[in-house]
């Protein structure tokens, strides 16, 4: 594992709980990709051999869902006429 894809993976865990530092800006400036780029990467490398199991065991957490990689899947929800903090209402 290269110094880059440990910054990568203490980013990721260190973000999980704070989305504020989950930005398109925060994630282009410190690793020079962007956010889908980044959160499949982070993923691939949350199953490393050389990754510690109390790491492994809180990226399980970030990358709960295989087919979607880490904070950036699923996006907002359409609008259905119930209230919703994620999307945006119409």
């Amino acid at each position: 594992m290269t110094t880059v894809d440990r910054q990568m993976l203490d980013f990721a865990m260190k973000t999980a709980g704070n989305p504020v530092e989950k930005t398109h800006g925060q994630i282009l400036e410190h690793f020079g990709m962007y956010p889908p780029e980044f959160w499949t990467r982070a993923q691939r490398l949350s199953q490393h051999p050389d990754l510690s199991p109390e790491d492994r065991q809180r990226l399980s957490q970030v990358f709960s869902d295989p087919s979607r990689p880490g904070p950036m899947g699923g996006g907002a929800p359409i609008y259905s006429g119930e209230s919703s903090t994620q999307g945006l209402m119409w």
